[in-house]
């Protein structure tokens, strides 16, 4: 009897381990977003009205990027998509959230201060997460990252 109470203990302390775990990868979970174009615009009576059509839905307006496009956004190289470069917005290298997209990615902290030496960098640092949406939308085409899924009418999930 005393047993079966102590398996269940150690039942309970393990499953309880588990389900932090599962909470604490939850929490740090990386959404990768892409910017998209401006929405369109229509003319009615002389007022400039938005079309916000489809904004739920990924569109022909979220720039379309590959794995290996974001591999290599983030290790510093220029990625162009027609006549522009693709800006990538970065937390600061030493950022806990930062560190963790980075390691998704293979890559260091080190790895991304070295990348963000070059000449011709498209990294843009910006101080906090709460400004990644900011970077997003007037750098346009841009990646980022999120915590969530961030989807409305300038970023969208790239994958």
């Amino acid at each position: 009897m005393r047993s079966t109470t102590y398996s269940n203990r150690r039942l309970i302390v393990l499953l309880s381990m588990v389900l932090l775990t599962l909470q604490n990868a939850w929490a740090d979970s990386v959404v990768w977003s892409c910017s998209r174009s401006e929405p369109k615009q229509t003319v009615f009576e002389g007022i400039r009205a938005f079309r916000l059509e489809k904004i739920s839905v990924k569109d022909n307006d979220t720039i379309s990027i590959t794995l290996m496009d974001l591999y290599a956004a983030y290790g510093g190289e220029i990625i162009q998509l027609g006549k522009s470069s693709l800006a990538v917005c970065s937390l600061p290298p030493n950022d806990p959230f930062q560190l963790a997209a980075m390691e998704l990615l293979g890559y260091t902290a080190k790895d991304l201060i070295q990348a963000s030496k070059r000449p011709k960098s498209s990294l843009i640092l910006i101080p906090s997460i709460n400004e990644m949406h900011k970077c997003l939308s007037e750098n346009h085409p841009a990646i980022g990252f999120f915590k969530n899924v961030v989807e409305n009418e300038r970023i969208a999930p790239c994958f």
